[in-house]
């Protein structure tokens, strides 16, 4: 310090001058703060915050708040707001607040009472206040609020009142010979319903007086003999007034007991309604618009139809509906509203509880809803109320999960796409390139040229555009120096709608293409801000299987090729442009059942397009797209056998294939399929994945003592975890163990395979281990995660293969020569303090970046962590200096968890499900998309260090300013040294 103090003082004026003034534009430029600022969050990266299917609401409207709770069947609690600008985020913003329960909890039954919700599973009750707190909740088999107390089914024989403000038990009663299942109020009498020991066969009747001291004794009503009655768990039931009601999948009819009488009756649905078509079952019994003595039954096709409960239990057709119609239903003590939303007209019906359906409606509006957009899915159900001037305002749901409200004007107040709590499928799509590549005369290198200075021009107008912004910038970067406790919004990035299809210089603006809901909507959203760009709902269809990119945006539109499943069962298949959503080809019905599809990247034809092999259950090869130029292209390639495989994982059987191409030119399928190979594991599969190669460099480099470890990277392999369970040997007279955890151990086997030639290559077994398993398979490395059973925690195994000295020469794959002696195999095993739901890795352009592993934690936390951590060579004891070359770490059995790994910060995805990962063109950044019950999509780098762009915290104006005061400053010095300097020549 004092060296530097004295230089700094024997400088002359103008030198201690620059360099004040080169400390002081430093101090600007240096950020201070060492980890994500607030206002960054959000700007690369966008949160779903999703509720699932919902199929509960119940509305509150008074002067002072207008809500929404609802409650889905993925076991969420949550608030809605009412109000909104209908802008495409409103959604969004109108969550007020969510509950998740655990995932086993599938909710049943909810209810809005004296300021209380309440949520009923399968298993438990759960009582939640008008702001989300959770109150008390307890185990239950069903519940019911009635007045100040809940009703519930505490055991099988077992009823009991609780307070509902604190859960206090306030009495119950214990009923011999039944087995209760469920319990329903009407005023202040509770009907207990059940069937009794030990089969259940015969319908059960109680009923009990509730009161604010607790449940009267329960009385039990006769009920007409010899009836079977249903379990609920194998079939759908709701109770409508007095009457229970029942669809019974198996014979296709519906089940109706009265409770006051003990009466009832079956009718099936084929004699009920005529124009049923009996190739779709009737699968659904509306649960969401419940009427007093009646009940909508619906199909998956779209068909609705309201029934009625006569006296004697029979059921009788009142009302078929139009496709695609919506409907509601308010029920009070004397009558029903009910409602139908048929195209933008709303139509509402004054039903009492036991007359005839009326002809007319008693209300109409006109424009009461916005106009259904093409392709989005159909409005399924409608919970509704009229506010001023007879208004109606409506919480809408459609068939591909979405929630809309709409106000008393028929205007949209915002929509949610609930349907990405339920993602089958997501594929990452690049945009089109800036210059479009129409004019086929271009050449490449015109192509280029224009794209480079087009490139140019852009970056020079942003710069001069920039320039109006340096006076605002450098106030906020002085502002961002003074402390302050106002918190700091962060502003997520948009792209401009001209803009929204071209691929940016870096790759970062790219299309996933998901496949949501129930399976049959597919939407297209951009990775910036995470803006849906088209939604596209089949409603023919009943779910989406294989979604296969057969064509990449290099200078044509990019082609997804998709299969399912129609409303009949039958396999079809179309083509999509994943870029707006629209259909290239019909979708064509296909008379074989499929079991696999993928595409040959190897071959492209002309136009840029892969071709597409379908194999079906007989494993017969199809090529696609079925045109006769794709076919004789096909035929025409002069290419090696191809191989694939099959895997069950029900039974762990795998069986290779080899595909030859035909013999018979006129043969219109250009490949034949035989067996080669097939391995019993004997054993249900819980992972599988085939190997990722996507690595710059095919050795590992000891740099100091100048050797080469040759990566075994062979694209043939496939990774394979099984859980075996191996029974504990008997002695001589023992009986078995009653209990599994004493009858046996559990053991995690991994094995790596050729599916060239079905040999193994590595096997390893871990003793007293068991699931959730998961695994992930890249470059030459495995890593998996198990639980251990019996050191009661959760383990990470990292295993990496190598090329024995020698035995690869010219570094080509042949599979047939290669044996598991070939094959060198290092493996470790470390600890990991939380449980793991989903791992991946990051990908990148080269393969250059050292790549990063994605931990889908429990906690809803994704956790990047280096993969030199779960390196099996890491050493023991101190590391050495060759060690140290090579970037390995000491060993210690805990993998580390600091907080400023988790690249989704507060952001949680719960009951995280999988990743889906893509390269961005800047080889330090990948694209990550993480979905579950929520989604979460950010840019991945190595320690969150871009190293080929700037950060946002880079401030260019302060750079600009600094430039141009250098250059003024050095002008002024240079005229005064000069004048000094001809001063001393005088």
């Amino acid at each position: 310090r004092d060296i530097i103090y004295s230089q700094f003082g024997q400088m002359g004026p103008s030198s201690r001058a620059l360099v004040a003034l080169v400390a002081a534009v430093a101090i600007f430029c240096v950020s201070p703060a060492l980890a994500l600022y607030e206002d960054e969050a959000g700007k690369d990266d966008w949160y779903y915050s999703n509720l699932g299917m919902v199929k509960f609401v119940q509305i509150q409207h008074t002067a002072n708040s207008k809500k929404a709770f609802v409650a889905s069947y993925h076991g969420v609690v949550a608030a809605l707001s009412l109000r909104g600008d209908g802008a495409a985020d409103a959604g969004k913003s109108a969550l007020v607040w969510r509950q998740v329960l655990p995932e086993e909890e599938s909710i049943k039954g909810f209810q809005l009472h004296k300021n209380y919700l309440v949520a009923s599973t399968a298993n438990r009750v759960f009582v939640f206040d008008l702001d989300g707190n959770l109150v008390w909740d307890k185990a239950a088999l069903d519940s019911k609020a009635v007045g100040d107390i809940i009703v519930t089914i505490s055991d099988k024989d077992t009823v009991s009142a609780s307070a509902l403000s604190t859960g206090k038990l306030l009495n119950e009663h214990k009923l011999e010979g039944v087995m209760l299942s469920h319990v329903h109020v009407v005023d202040s009498l509770v009907y207990l319903v059940g069937g009794e020991e030990p089969s259940a066969e015969l319908a059960v009747i109680h009923t009990a007086k509730s009161s604010s001291e607790g449940l009267s004794k329960p009385s039990q009503i006769n009920v007409e003999s010899h009836k079977p009655f249903a379990p609920s768990p194998f079939s759908i039931h709701f109770f409508s007034g007095r009457h229970y009601i029942q669809l019974l999948f198996s014979e296709q009819s519906l089940y109706v007991l009265d409770l006051e009488t003990g009466k009832h009756a079956t009718t099936k649905l084929r004699k009920l309604i005529p124009d049923l078509d009996p190739k779709i079952e009737v699968r659904f019994l509306s649960t969401e618009a419940i009427l007093t003595n009646r009940a909508i039954v619906a199909n998956s096709a779209g068909q609705k139809w309201v029934v009625s409960v006569a006296s004697d239990c029979k059921v009788q057709l009142d009302l078929v509906l139009e496709k695609g119609t919506a409907v509601g239903a308010n029920c009070g003590p004397e009558s029903c509203q009910f409602l139908t939303v048929e195209g933008t007209t709303a139509s509402l019906y004054e039903l009492p509880h036991n007359g005839k359906f009326p002809d007319t409606p008693a209300q109409e509006w006109k424009n009461a809803v916005p106009p259904t957009p093409a392709h989005v899915a159909p409005m399924d159900f409608v919970w509704f109320w009229t506010g001023p001037k007879n208004a109606i305002h409506m919480v809408i749901s459609r068939g591909d999960w979405s929630l809309s409200s709409v106000d008393g004007h028929g205007k949209l107040q915002w929509r949610r796409l609930d349907g990405f709590s339920n993602i089958q499928s997501a594929t990452f799509v690049d945009l089109l390139p800036t210059i479009h590549s129409s004019v086929s005369s271009e050449s490449t290198f015109v192509q280029r040229v224009r794209e480079r200075f087009q490139s140019q021009v852009e970056d020079a107008a942003e710069f001069v555009s920039g320039l109006s912004g340096v006076p605002q910038a450098l106030l906020s970067q002085l502002s961002s120096l003074i402390p302050t406790t106002e918190k700091r919004k962060g502003v997520p990035q948009h792209v401009a709608e001209a803009d929204l299809l071209k691929k940016d210089r870096f790759g970062m603006h790219q299309m996933i293409v998901l496949v949501t809901g129930m399976g049959n909507t597919m939407v297209g959203i951009h990775t910036v801000g995470g803006r849906v760009v088209w939604e596209r709902h089949f409603d023919e269809l009943d779910f989406l299987e294989y979604t296969v990119l057969v064509r990449r945006s290099v200078s044509l539109h990019p082609e997804l090729f998709v299969t399912g499943v129609d409303n009949y069962g039958f396999p079809m298949t179309f083509t999509i442009n994943p870029l707006n959503g629209e259909l290239v080809s019909d979708v064509t019905p296909l008379p074989y059942g499929i079991q696999q599809v993928f595409a040959l990247q190897h071959l492209t034809d002309s136009e840029d397009r892969h071709p597409v092999l379908v194999i079906d259950m007989d494993s017969n090869a199809h090529v696609f797209p079925e045109t006769e130029s794709m076919h004789a292209f096909v035929k025409s390639q002069e290419s090696s056998v191809l191989h694939f495989f099959l895997a069950s994982r029900a039974t762990g059987t795998v069986t290779g294939f080899q595909l030859t191409p035909s013999a018979d030119k006129d043969d219109e399928n250009p490949f034949t399929s035989t067996q080669i190979w097939q391995i019993q594991l004997q054993d249900p599969i819980y992972a599988i994945q085939s190997a990722q190669i996507n690595t710059h460099s095919a050795a590992r480099v000891n740099p100091l003592e100048k050797t080469l470890s040759l990566k075994h990277l062979n694209p043939n392999l496939v990774a394979i975890a099984t859980l075996k369970f191996v029974p504990k040997p008997l002695k001589e007279g023992e009986e078995p163990a009653a209990n599994a955890a004493t009858a046996g151990t559990n053991h995690v086997i991994v094995s790596v395979v050729d599916t060239v030639t079905g040999a193994f290559i590595h096997r390893t077994s871990h003793k007293d281990c068991a699931g959730p398993i998961n695994l992930v398979f890249a470059e030459n490395w495995v890593v998996y995660q198990y639980w251990n059973e019996r050191s009661h925690r959760f383990e990470v195994a990292s295993l990496e293969m190598f090329d024995k000295e020698g035995s690869w020469g010219a570094r080509e794959i042949d599979s047939y020569a290669l044996s598991s002696s070939d094959v060198q195999v290092q493996q470790q095993t470390y600890i990991i303090n939380s449980a793991v739901r989903a791992i991946s890795t990051t990908k990148t352009a080269q393969g250059i970046t050292e790549k990063t592993l994605l931990f889908g934690l429990s906690s809803g936390h994704i956790l990047a962590l280096s993969r030199k951590f779960l390196d099996p060579r890491r050493p023991e004891g101190q590391v050495t200096q060759e060690e140290f070359a090579e970037g390995l770490v000491q060993y210690t059995p805990i993998l580390p968890q600091h907080p400023g790994a988790y690249i989704n910060y507060y952001n949680l995805v719960q009951r995280l499900r999988a990743f889906v990962t893509s390269p961005a063109s800047l080889e330090s950044t990948s694209l990550v998309l993480a979905y579950g019950l929520d989604m979460f999509y950010t840019p991945v780098a190595p320690n969150n260090r871009y190293y080929d762009r700037l950060s946002h915290g880079f401030s260019t104006a302060i750079i600009f300013i600094m430039i141009a005061g250098l250059t003024v400053v050095t002008w002024i010095f240079m005229k005064l040294y000069r004048q000094k300097e001809l001063k001393k020549a005088w």
